[in-house]
């Protein structure tokens, strides 16, 4: 559970918290577009903007070091498009001294902006932010981006600790030059995983109904029909049937060839096989969150890219990493995606998240950022996220990894109780054994075999050929 981070001193007692946030808001909101309306500040203004920041540090009781090193979050980004800026600045290519002022004049402005951006947040929970915008009357989209924006800050900052640390135990220093080198490799490789995660949590939303439509913030928001029901057929029994799936990556690399598999109702499936097999690509498909080929029924209906959204109200997926997940500002919120998104009235999400929440002891927690939860309650609050949707079958992607043994051993207790048909992708053989009626080997993108669990376990030539026993 992170206690220092962008937010450290939201909680604290001084003039600045005391203030109304309804005042903050606008105020800082003004500061941050005249700063961005100002191309060319002057030195006097820079210093004027800079003391100004100062003195607000020092009456909210906020370490200057502090709000130094959280906006340095900033930089490598705008570093990249003041690179692109000094460079063709005038519309011809080439360094000019105009094109050099431009760009550190965005650089600073961008960098004031985050200042004033992370004082906000440190001197007003964000729950209480977001009440202000709303009663400010603040177009939804704008508090949709700005919820975004603060949770991915913490994403991003988590990203920068890792790298950190992994940098600290392979380098002891070096010339001004090499460093220099390191650092520069290190902001594109941060870049590249912003990407990364970025794909992943827009997976995460689509696969909770998400449409790109911007009232899924607000739990009292705009009321949808709800989708229609799934086409049924009067004697299916088959909760999933696959044939012949296959997907390959953009480059060709093929990550799943000919799979078929049945699973009927109220059954339980544990996939199982080493590190790349396809099993996480096999979920994503079922989903229908990746072009595959071959065919998928949910409950005797064929899944197609038009009907993707309407199935999907029928299945809970929940992914691996937890963080890709949680991408609303408050744990409630996260829950109430997607129930919004199937159009419930705002009593029936209120009473879906309560249900949810309950079910995995985490309904006191339910106004808490993401960030400020244990990796044991995150990996709790993400299936909450699937449970609200009151899935009929429930994907899940590793549920146990990371997980202590006491947790570990409550969570497949928990599974046990769901009404829903399981398709669990996993390394721990202990929860298939425990959890899973059936179980498949998948290997190379291959099904390798399929039985009933017991079976499949007993059998150690099996699980030696693919990388599941030593």
């Amino acid at each position: 559970m992170h206690h220092s981070y962008l937010d450290k001193y939201a909680r604290q007692n001084s003039p600045l918290h005391r203030l109304d946030a309804r005042l903050k808001v606008p105020l800082v909101l003004l500061l941050v577009t005249l700063v961005a309306l100002v191309q060319h500040p002057s030195l006097v203004l820079v210093l004027t903007l800079i003391g100004l920041i100062s003195a607000l540090c020092l009456l909210a009781r906020i370490h200057l070091d502090y709000l130094l090193l959280r906006s340095a979050v900033v930089l490598p980004f705008s570093g990249f498009a003041a690179i692109s800026l000094a460079f063709t600045y005038g519309g011809e290519w080439g360094l000019t001294e105009p094109g050099l002022h431009r760009a550190a004049a965005m650089m600073l402005r961008s960098w004031i902006a985050v200042c004033f951006m992370i004082l906000l947040i440190n001197t007003t929970p964000f729950d209480q932010l977001l009440r202000a915008l709303r009663s400010l009357k603040v177009p939804s989209i704008f508090v949709l981006l700005l919820s975004f924006l603060y949770r991915y800050l913490y994403l991003l900052w988590d990203e920068i600790e890792r790298m950190q640390r992994a940098r600290n135990v392979r380098y002891f220093g070096g010339r001004w030059s090499e460093q220099t080198a390191l650092l520069g490799r290190l902001a594109a490789a941060l870049f590249l995983r912003s990407y990364e995660r970025a794909e992943r949590v827009q997976k995460a939303m689509i696969s909770r109904g998400w449409t790109g439509e911007s009232d899924s913030i607000n739990k009292h928001g705009v009321e949808r029909s709800p989708l229609p029901p799934l086409i049924r057929g009067g004697k299916e029994t088959l909760a999933l049937k696959i044939e012949d799936l296959s997907f390959s990556y953009p480059d060709g690399t093929p990550a799943l060839e000919g799979v078929s598999l049945e699973v009927p109702q109220g059954e339980s499936l544990a996939l199982i096989g080493p590190n790349g097999a396809g099993k996480s690509t096999l979920l994503l498909c079922l989903a229908g969150l990746l072009p595959f080929r071959g065919s998928i029924f949910i409950h005797g209906e064929l899944l197609t890219e038009s009907n993707a959204r309407k199935v999907r109200q029928h299945l809970g997926l929940v992914f691996q990493d937890p963080d890709d997940q949680l991408f609303m500002p408050v744990l409630e919120e996260d829950v109430a995606f997607g129930p919004i998104n199937m159009g419930l009235t705002s009593s029936e999400v209120e009473q879906r998240v309560r249900t949810a929440l309950e079910h995995v002891n985490l309904l006191d927690k339910r106004s808490r950022p993401p960030h400020h939860l244990s990796y044991g309650e995150k990996r709790r609050a993400a299936i909450a996220t699937a449970l609200a949707m009151e899935p009929e079958i429930l994907l899940l992607d590793e549920p146990t990894s990371n997980l202590d043994p006491a947790t570990r051993g409550e969570l497949t207790c928990y599974l046990k109780t769901l009404p829903a048909t399981l398709i669990v992708s996993t390394h721990d053989l202990e929860l298939a054994q425990g959890l899973c009626s059936m179980c498949a080997v998948i290997s190379g993108g291959k099904l390798v075999a399929l039985g009933k669990t017991e079976e499949i376990l007993r059998n150690e030539g099996l699980l030696r050929a693919n990388r599941l026993m030593a």
